[in-house]
């Protein structure tokens, strides 16, 4: 988990996507919505491919063996990706293309397929902020390597490209009435914006200068910051609600990159959804949208190291269940091909990170041992852990309580009043709980170098979780190893209310079971 000084660190469904019954060969155990009559154009037809190659051959492939598929066609500007094949193992792979005006510039990006696939769909990176394929491109080849440790057979039918573009600055959002969730682009369609509906919820400061978020406020009576209150810190890219995951590596197991080493003396290896400290973007390799549900797929940015991309996927759909709960699935995938990692180091894999604004300054956990309100936390690298509620530590001190000590698996931050935010990870390991500061106060300028860079939006409105450094940490980790081509899948729900609220929304998806999360014991064969 990372400390403050660490930190400181729109579309149609395609209906080819959705006949063929998974999105980009992922998403392989959620259903797809409708298409809403309102989901948002995009700048080109997504159905109109070019086809750049076809077969119906037939290969065999041994334990890492490879195949290469020979393209040779000019792609230009077409960015969007289609693979159609049959695989019954699992193929990591390389595609191929050189820069038409400098044939000599060459570029190859990292791909993963899984068993049983039909279609592979992606962006290529050309997008994102430090993309390097962002050229007009002749697509050379594709190569694909069997990595099940067993015999096994692909058929590539079709490649096609596609002019579909998308904007890395576009804030994807829905809303039930209850809870206005906006996902963006710009931070790897992670959870950027989770805003409580129909209760006039305001910011505003108080008579003692200090910033404030209630609701059912009189905003003719108070000094108000904003009335569209996101309760999400999005500083920098490592905040946001996000997936974030490690592992313990080095040169030792064929992990060197060449990039700067932002984070001196560590050698974790930590695929960050949102971006890196480098202020660098993830590649949104795939995305969907509408009325009701957001998809995405990104490939992660190692956090320590500036535009290193890590050799893995996360997925997530974001979408509303009962009582207006937001629903959100988490899916990872590692293709990395480390040698050596079942004996690496066992992390605590968080499920997920979130950031909750500072204003909300009291981390609230209802305990075997009672209930704990508590506003005076410190970072967690540098703080003493609290594991029980009445466990008597020095300041500065965290808390991470054992999951059987959280018998409702849910966690909040929360003003004085008892409104804020809470997170509901069922089957967690342990629940923990840290603040980057205690003051409540933040300056009304974007001084902060990840902010001025990132923090462009269109239609740019003032956003107060953008300017403040403060933060609140919570997550829910599981004590798991990192390993390759095995997914790692589970589910959380975020409500947004008083504790009253919260604890009878979140008791009422543990009564139905909606979420089990048996993905946190099939993930990593030791823990």
């Amino acid at each position: 988990m990372k400390n403050a000084k660490a930190k400181n660190k729109t579309a149609l469904f395609l209906a080819l996507i959705l006949s063929a019954g998974c999105f980009g060969g992922c998403f392989l155990n959620k259903e797809s919505s409708s298409v809403s009559e309102s989901s948002k154009e995009e700048t080109v037809d997504p159905l109109a491919f070019e086809t750049v190659y076809e077969n119906t051959n037939t290969v065999k492939l041994n334990d890492l063996q490879e195949t290469e598929i020979t393209v040779n066609k000019v792609i230009g500007d077409k960015n969007y990706l289609r693979i159609e094949l049959l695989t019954d193992v699992n193929l990591v792979g390389y595609i191929h293309y050189t820069d038409v005006d400098n044939p000599a510039k060459t570029r190859k990006e990292k791909i993963y397929i899984e068993q049983g696939a039909t279609e592979f769909t992606m962006f290529l990176d050309a997008f994102r902020k430090g993309a390097f394929g962002n050229f007009s491109k002749k697509l050379e080849k594709i190569t694909l390597q069997n990595v099940s440790e067993q015999e096994g057979t692909i058929r590539v039918t079709n490649i096609a490209v596609s002019g579909r573009t998308y904007d890395t600055q576009e804030m994807l959002y829905i809303n039930n009435g209850k809870i206005k969730l906006g996902a963006w682009l710009a931070a790897g369609g992670s959870i950027c914006h989770v805003e409580r509906l129909g209760e006039d919820v305001v910011e505003y400061i108080d008579e003692n200068g200090s910033v404030c978020i209630d609701k059912d406020v009189d905003a003719s009576k108070v000094r108000v910051v904003t009335e569209e209150v996101n309760l999400i810190n999005i500083h920098d890219l490592g905040r946001e609600i996000q997936q974030s995951y490690y592992a313990n590596v080095n040169e030792s197991h064929g992990y060197a990159p060449t990039d700067t080493v932002l984070y001196e003396g560590s050698v974790l290896y930590n695929p960050v959804q949102a971006g890196s400290a480098g202020d660098k973007q993830t590649q949104i390799i795939d995305y969907s949208y509408t009325d009701t549900e957001i998809r995405v797929k990104v490939r992660p940015q190692d956090w320590f190291f500036n535009n290193t991309q890590s050799d893995s996927y996360m997925e997530n759909v974001y979408t509303f269940g009962e009582n207006g709960v937001l629903m959100v699935y988490n899916r990872f995938v590692n293709f990395s091909q480390f040698r050596g990692m079942e004996k690496a180091w066992i992390s605590g894999q968080e499920t997920p990170v979130v950031y909750a604004v500072y204003p909300l300054n009291y981390f609230y956990c209802e305990t075997t041992d009672g209930v704990v309100k508590d506003p005076n936390l410190s970072p967690m690298m540098t703080s003493n852990k609290k594991t029980c509620l009445n466990e008597s530590v020095s300041d500065p001190y965290c808390y991470e309580l054992s999951k059987n000590k959280v018998p409702d698996d849910w966690v909040a931050f929360v003003n004085e009043n008892n409104f804020g935010i809470g997170i509901y990870t069922p089957n967690a390991d342990a629940y923990c709980a840290s603040r980057g500061s205690k003051s409540i106060w933040y300056e009304m300028v974007a001084n902060h170098s990840y902010h001025k860079g990132m923090y462009d939006l269109k239609n740019y409105k003032y956003i107060p979780s953008a300017y403040a450094d403060n933060y609140n940490y919570c997550g829910s980790p599981v004590i798991r190893r990192m390993v390759d081509f095995v997914p790692f899948e589970y589910e959380y729900a975020i409500d947004v209310g008083t504790v009253d609220e919260m604890r009878k929304n979140f008791r009422h998806l543990t009564a139905n079971q909606t979420i089990k999360n048996d993905g946190f014991k099939a993930w990593s064969d030791e823990v």
